[in-house]
């Protein structure tokens, strides 16, 4: 894997036992405005690999839906708390994370 300078990147790793990235991504961050950050999921649950997840962020859906190995996509959310929960297709609560402030 060759990284390109002066570009920063996610590395995400699975659960297992290997060395490799699970997948590279590369951040855009171009935009900053006061008050907000900004979020991006990576499914990456080999015990849901047939499922596909979406990350709801304060009670709002956060990103696209994610099939193994995709990511949401990044998105934006405002200052304080943030409350996440991983949710299926039909919408069943699958982990939930704690806040952070």
């Amino acid at each position: 894997m060759r990284l390109r300078p002066k570009v920063q990147y996610t590395l995400v790793y699975g659960a297992g036992e290997n060395d490799e990235p699970f997948a590279v991504l590369v951040d855009n961050n171009e935009r900053h405005i006061k008050g907000e950050g900004r979020m991006r999921f990576v499914h990456a649950a080999p015990m849901a690999k047939d499922r596909r997840l979406t990350a709801w962020v304060n009670g709002q859906p956060g990103g696209s839906p994610m099939a193994f190995g995709r990511s949401s996509g990044d998105f934006r959310v405002l200052s304080g708390s943030v409350e996440v929960e991983i949710r299926d297709a039909d919408g069943k609560v699958i982990q939930t994370l704690a806040p952070v402030d």
